[in-house]
């Protein structure tokens, strides 16, 4: 069909526009009466105005959140929403269109070897992604709350900067941190996936995008993205499926190391590797990419690294697969990305489990420690994380037995609103499953169905085994 702009109600088709447009530049018409219609001439100027307005307001706007605190949790978050953040302006997406939300606390911790700094590659020539980035909200300011306020365009619940996209503007959201199933954790607090469909419904119903495109990475982000409307025109693809972990890169377990400093962290996620490689830094590298090309490119990178772990799902409106990339990312180059642009294939071998993570970061550390004090202090704080991993799993397993046998893993209709209600009570009612390590979504889902959506009685049954 022939693209076409409204304006004051009426439809007119891009290529008559640009005749009107050369008929407001030579001036008023002039007939062979003895007057001009002025009246008409001036009515149609001002919706030639109007029209004009409407095609070179369109804009590109983003929405950038690492949801997830501290060093040994969280560096390779933080340091790749950063890169993402420094990618979109290179392609020429206005920074004061990007709202971005991150706890921003690794490049501060103690054990980061750069103060101040945060890297996705390894490498001499790696570079820091967290100079010049404008973070809008940090710390504690990060909650599910504000996130969904700055989406929905909520100024007066955001207490700041939000999203101010209109109808002709495509729109970027990207999410990054740890989770379970339905479940996007904030720290140790739930956005689940249900009040994210709500907000999506809420922008579609303000009118807040043309289209939109949604990137989420993080455990189990497939039940986050699963039973998006098709009708809202946003694209999901989230890291993982509905089963697994989503993994990190972690060059240190191959060798590699930032500047010659073992950083005994993962520095950014194989779902995020892959996008930085297939992006680069400039629309020049995506210039002829759809979002179908992009989801099938990170598909088969993922898989490569991780083929029975991390598998990508794309969701919600599937006719957007033809639209171009670029439109989302920005086109441009703008030569202001900080990190290089496309890197060497991913190793198997430097792969970890989101969940593994404060895990994998501790036994790097221990083995890099010299003899004495520093590695007797490694060694202790890698044993309490051994001993908090046990106790997690000894809980989970616990809370598992509360669901009838007969009926886990029977899947069955998502029941989002027992889900989001039974998890938030279990939560309340059992604090020690605050811990990201204790991903008890599944059980949720799973009483939820052995009690036939009845939130109260799933939560219930569940907390008699905290």
């Amino acid at each position: 069909s022939k693209a076409t702009v409204s304006v004051l109600n009426w439809t007119y088709p891009t290529h008559t526009l640009l005749k009107l447009q050369f008929l407001y530049l030579i001036g008023p018409i002039q007939h062979t009466h003895t007057h001009t219609h002025t009246h008409g001439t001036m009515g149609a100027r001002a919706v030639l105005a109007a029209a004009c307005c409407a095609l070179a307001s369109a804009e590109n706007h983003a929405v950038i959140v690492a949801g997830f605190s501290g060093y040994n949790m969280a560096y390779s978050i933080q340091s790749s929403m950063n890169d993402v953040w420094h990618r979109l302006v290179g392609r020429g997406v206005p920074q004061s269109n990007i709202v971005a939300l991150m706890f921003d606390d690794a490049k501060d911790s103690g054990f980061n070897p750069f103060p101040g700094q945060l890297f996705t590659f390894p490498g001499n020539d790696s570079r820091d992604v967290r100079h010049g980035t404008v973070i809008d909200y940090t710390g504690a300011s990060v909650t599910p709350e504000r996130i969904l306020a700055v989406l929905t365009g909520n100024a007066t619940a955001a207490g700041g900067k939000v999203l101010q996209s209109g109808p002709d503007d495509d729109v970027f959201v990207y999410f990054m941190s740890h989770g379970d199933e339905k479940v996007f954790h904030v720290d140790k607090e739930p956005l689940h996936a249900a009040d994210l469909h709500a907000a999506f419904e809420e922008m579609h119903a303000k009118k807040m995008y043309k289209q939109l495109v949604f990137h989420i990475e993080s455990c189990f982000s497939g039940t986050v993205i699963a039973g998006l409307p098709d009708n809202l025109g946003i694209t999901a693809v989230s890291s993982v499926n509905d089963t697994w972990s989503a993994m990190w890169n972690c060059p240190h377990w191959g060798g590699g190391t930032v500047h010659g400093v073992n950083m005994h962290n993962c520095l950014t996620g194989v779902f995020e590797f892959s996008f930085f490689n297939l992006v680069g830094h400039s629309g020049d590298a995506t210039k002829s990419l759809t979002l179908g090309d992009e989801y099938k490119t990170l598909a088969a990178e993922t898989y490569k690294v991780s083929p029975w772990q991390q598998q990508p799902q794309f969701a919600g409106d599937l006719t957007m697969r033809g639209e171009l990339l670029n439109r989302f990312l920005g086109s441009a180059d703008n030569g202001t990305a900080p990190a290089l642009g496309k890197r060497g294939g991913l190793a198997a071998s430097g792969a970890a489990a989101f969940s593994d993570s404060g895990l994998v970061s501790l036994y790097s550390r221990y083995m890099d420690a010299p003899a004495g004090a520093a590695r007797s202090r490694a060694a202790q704080e890698l044993i309490a994380e051994v001993q908090r991993r046990e106790s997690a799993a000894a809980l989970l397993a616990e809370v598992a037995s509360a669901v009838p046998e007969r009926a886990r893993g029977v899947g069955g209709p998502p029941r989002l609103a027992c889900h989001k209600t039974a998890y938030a009570a279990v939560l309340a009612g059992c604090p020690a499953l605050r811990d990201v390590r204790v991903k008890f979504g599944r059980v949720v889902s799973d009483a939820c169905a052995a009690y036939q959506g009845d939130a109260a009685k799933a939560a219930a049954a569940i907390m008699e085994k905290c």
